[in-house]
């Protein structure tokens, strides 16, 4: 079985780089996208296991992205976690559900800990 395939919505170059080193070394495959527009896109081609978008980016923030997401037949089923740098506060976690993210991860999350967050929505091996 192949392994599961994450697509990464982020505008930040470093990011991007960062969280493929983290899914080389997990045994997972991603594909990276820089901006809302593309990423969307990215998740019609690809069908990816799991998709994370940055909450704050130009143009279309991570809320905007998870709601088109969502709002696409072909991609409505596809989970969608945001990734924030911002204060994890009830009022963020809100907002991200009503966009339709099944989680809010706090960026800067030890690597384990990380992984812990996004296995679950995961296919198991």
């Amino acid at each position: 079985m192949m392994a599961p395939l994450i697509l990464v919505i982020d505008d930040e170059w470093l990011n991007r780089e960062l969280f493929e080193g983290i899914f080389d070394a997990n045994n997972l495959r991603s594909i990276m996208a820089a901006d809302g527009k593309t990423g969307i896109y990215s998740a019609q081609e690809h069908q990816p296991d799991l998709i994370l978008v940055d909450v704050r980016m130009p143009v279309m923030n991570g809320y905007e992205v998870c709601q088109q997401l969502k709002a696409d037949a072909g991609t409505a089923q596809i989970p969608v976690a945001l990734i924030s740098g911002l204060e994890n506060t009830s009022t963020e976690r809100a907002k991200a559900s009503a966009a339709g993210a099944l989680d809010l991860i706090p960026r800067g999350l030890p690597i384990d800990k990380f992984i812990e967050r996004i296995r679950p929505f995961l296919p198991d091996d």
